[in-house]
């Protein structure tokens, strides 16, 4: 009965603040039992969105702003927006490479350089390169505070190019730096020939990089527009037959490989994976050397063949060369002394001739 009465003042409770959202809710769940077990419910505020308010920074917008900020540079403007830096499509090009600079050397440096050092116009005081001609500059780094002695600055037109090139041999933090156009490779060193010489062309093509599950029959198809294919040596685990990543293609002819590694794009990728090309040992070609080049002469025997090379001496005494003594002895196991019967060492010796030797001396009387 207790409980009755209280649901009924619990009702009228309810009755009384349905227009306040902020006073909990009565809801009976059970009507069977004789217990009936109430759940009371609360409701949530709405929630508010001010339009008028700018839009939030996303967290790659926020990482790029406190990275500018770090370096000295305001990324965001007041809308809350941040400024689009230059990619690799949009570059200009205008550009000019600066080398020997000192490890300290940071973007504002550069930049203070060009403008600083650029102030010997025909107006005193104007400089010829502004801060808004310089578009870009890419400043490689070792780490984060070295960077690799050398930059790359765009700039906005090809006479800014010519008057940042003027400036070379000035002195930045102690040093004269080199500025020379971006696409002027003077002075670079070549490689030699023993790094750009590679395998000699050959009909055999030795392909890197395969996936796992190729197979002899995928090689095939895949090379076969090259030119015919005499065999396929896919090297493959002995236990699970799987593809150890790596085969040797021989073709018939050696235009047929030479094809395919001038044309990379068609043969060089295969399931999504960019192949490794190589040209490969051709056995079937490779003569062995003479020891002695006397040694290779042949004789004509008068009927048009070539009789077998005559064996010289030395070759004949390298052939009957002697075992050498280190490998004899390994041969002979070894014996126990005391595993030898008494005597056996004995008549197993040496006996002398027991013919009578005449004397070979002369007698002489006295």
């Amino acid at each position: 009965m207790a409980i009755r009465q209280k649901l009924k003042t619990l009702a009228k409770c309810k009755g009384e603040s349905s227009s306040s959202d902020s006073q909990p809710q009565v809801e009976n769940i059970e009507e069977s039992s004789p217990k009936k077990i109430t759940k009371i419910t609360h409701t949530e505020p709405e929630l508010v969105v001010d339009v008028e308010k700018p839009t939030p920074l996303s967290k790659k917008e926020l990482r790029r702003k406190k990275k500018h900020d770090a370096g000295g540079q305001t990324s965001a403007t007041d809308e809350g927006t941040v400024d689009q830096q230059p990619t690799e499509s949009n570059r200009s090009p205008y550009a000019i490479w600066i080398g020997n600079l000192h490890f300290r050397t940071t973007k504002e440096m550069l930049r203070d350089f060009l403008v600083r050092e650029s102030i010997i116009g025909d107006i005193p005081g104007t400089p010829r390169i502004t801060e808004k001609d310089i578009l870009r500059i890419h400043l490689p780094m070792n780490s984060k505070t070295e960077s690799k002695g050398f930059a790359y600055i765009d700039l906005l037109s090809e006479k800014h190019v010519q008057y940042a090139i003027e400036l070379s041999e000035k002195a930045l933090t102690g040093r004269r730096v080199l500025i020379k156009s971006s696409d002027n490779f003077e002075g670079r060193p070549e490689k030699s020939k023993e790094q750009t010489k590679g395998p000699p062309p050959s009909r055999v093509l030795f392909v890197g990089n395969l996936p796992f599950d190729t197979s002899e029959e995928s090689l095939q198809k895949h090379f076969s527009s090259a030119g015919e294919i005499s065999r396929v040596r896919l090297m493959t685990f002995e236990d699970t037959g799987l593809c150890k990543g790596f085969a040797f293609i021989d073709f018939k002819e050696a235009s047929s490989s030479e094809k395919a590694m001038k044309k990379k794009r068609e043969f060089g990728f295969l399931k999504g994976r960019r192949l490794r090309m190589e040209y490969g040992e051709d056995r079937s070609t490779k003569r062995k050397r003479p020891v002695n080049e006397d040694d290779n002469e042949k004789v004509d025997e008068g009927d048009g063949h070539q009789a077998e090379p005559i064996q010289t001496e030395p070759e004949k005494a390298r052939k009957l060369k002697p075992r050498p003594m280190h490998k004899v002895q390994k041969t002979i196991s070894k014996v126990d002394p005391r595993d030898i019967k008494p005597g056996a060492a004995l008549a197993s010796a040496h006996r002398a001739k027991t013919g009578i030797v005449p004397s070979q001396g002369k007698k002489v009387k006295f």
